[in-house]
């Protein structure tokens, strides 16, 4: 099987590097055929081994043990959890060196003004458009500081102090919340809406300003073992309608511009139609899905390709079966979540949609992914993925270290946000006479995309625990008789 990869690959890396024009190479429809076998098999063993009651050393999502989650974290990357009991809403700050935790004082009120925001954002509706009037009107900062005093008050910590990077495990309805909203320190301070207030006093920095932000289903997969090789292969690239009512020509226009963004970028309708979407995905090193990928539902029966009528598609179910997937990174521009209706009515599981499709895209073999809470299906969604794409398709230098993907992306958005939006190439936005948008800082735009991470993926073995008993070192086989 692993030949008939290589081969593939190789096909599909040619076909990328073939320029504008050019012939393309032909498909290997008997490797297709081959492969796509193969992986069938591969599931009906797999299946075998989930019914036996032989172990396994399969292990997902991992679980590590605190102390050595701690010992793998970075001098200043840290980890912001929170974990809802039967007692309360729990939170907790881990660096290499210390750990705090505290409860939530009331929990109750989290949900409801995590829904606050998202209407403060101007989401109200999931397809509806958004006057520009509305979003020049809205003031969403008091909506983000109740959220931080509510999660923080209780709290003696300083987040983004001392940090790089702050790796984010929600749970519940703060799965929904974009923590790089919350202005930090504004639990410790006069409350935005109190009339004494200064109106004058400066305001305080978002976290996002501080320090790079990045999401994590579990603690223990924010600093998972993996193989954190070069990713040199195909990024698999599917455009299809961003927004309900895009025309074609906004695909082909977003296909165009978004093959320029590296030489490895290969579209999967070009693929050989007897080629299987879950079979191609497996084999590129980037996913990027430009497609509405909105429904209702268990998430593995959810799509993660829509199916067109010249190609086939994938749900998150089939991204879970053998073959095993070999992307690094999937983008997910085009996710929806409860939280583009405005969390009007919260789930009954709340966050499960985010979680679990996070979870999913990790346990396939995905190490990190972008993810949109809602989605714009515009010009704005296009440019950010471009930059993002540019940057993370990067070659480095021999030596150098490849860009990481939480600092592409807050790159990508630093960049997009100074733009002017074109409402005529925007979907969800609506011109209102004089009211004209000077850049795309509003978070309506780019504080929807949830950047799931698990880290560098290697780390120093942890060195030898103290009066430990040597292990006893295991006896010879005896010889096999002669038959």
């Amino acid at each position: 099987m692993n030949r008939i990869r290589a081969t593939l690959v190789a096909g599909l890396m040619a076909r990328g590097n073939a320029a504008a024009g050019e012939a393309k190479p032909p498909q290997a429809a008997d490797e297709w055929a081959a492969y796509t076998k193969l992986a069938q098999r591969r599931g009906q063993l797999v299946s075998a081994v989930a019914a036996g009651r032989d172990p396994t050393q399969l292990d997902f999502p991992p679980l590590t043990p605190t102390p050595e989650i701690q010992r793998r974290l970075s001098p200043r990357r840290l980890i912001l959890s929170f974990h809802w009991t039967s007692a309360g809403l729990f939170g907790a700050l881990e660096s290499n060196a210390q750990s705090t935790t505290w409860q939530v004082k009331n929990p109750a009120a989290v949900a409801k003004e995590i829904a606050a925001l998202a209407k403060a954002i101007c989401l109200f509706d999931p397809v509806g458009p958004v006057a520009t009037e509305r979003l020049l009107e809205t003031d969403w900062r008091p909506a983000a500081e109740r959220v931080e005093r509510l999660l923080f008050e209780n709290s003696k910590v300083a987040l983004g102090e001392q940090t790089d990077e702050l790796v984010i495990v929600p749970d519940g309805p703060l799965w929904y919340l974009p923590f790089e909203l919350l202005p930090v320190g504004s639990a410790r301070n006069v409350a935005a809406d109190d009339p004494t207030a200064d109106a004058d006093a400066p305001k305080p920095p978002l976290l996002r300003d501080l320090c790079r932000v990045c999401y994590c289903p579990t603690r223990s997969l924010a600093v998972m073992r993996f193989d954190a090789g070069r990713a040199e292969g195909p990024i698999g690239l599917r455009t299809g309608k961003m927004f309900r009512g895009s025309k074609p020509e906004a695909a082909q226009e977003a296909l165009e511009r978004l093959a320029q963004a590296s030489d490895r970028i290969v579209p999967l309708d070009a693929v050989d139609r007897a080629a299987p979407v879950p079979a191609v995905a497996s084999l590129c090193d980037t996913l990027v899905i430009l497609d509405e990928l909105a429904g209702d539902g268990p998430i593995a029966a959810r799509s993660l390709v829509a199916e067109t009528p010249a190609k086939g598609g994938m749900t998150f179910g089939d991204w879970l079966a053998p073959p095993r997937k070999r992307p690094r990174l999937m983008v997910l521009p085009g996710f929806q979540t409860a939280m583009a209706g405005g969390l009007a009515k919260m789930p009954p599981r709340a966050g499960d949609d985010l979680f679990i499709a996070a979870t999913d895209l990790l346990a396939a073999g995905a190490r990190s992914a972008v993810v949109s809470r809602w989605r714009t299906g515009g010009k704005i969604a296009v440019d950010l993925v471009d930059e993002f794409i540019r940057d993370v398709a990067a070659m480095p230098e021999d030596g150098a270290a490849a860009p990481a993907v939480v600092a592409s992306w807050h790159r990508a958005v630093e960049l997009v946000g100074a733009e002017q939006p074109d409402p005529a190439r925007e979907p969800r936005i609506k011109q209102s006479p004089g009211a004209v948008l000077a850049d795309a800082r509003h978070p309506f735009f780019w504080a929807g995309y949830a950047v799931i991470d698990c880290g560098p993926g290697t780390y120093d073995e942890p060195p030898p625990q103290a009066n430990q008993p040597p292990q006893p070192q295991a006896k010879p086989l005896p010889p096999q008789a002669k038959p």
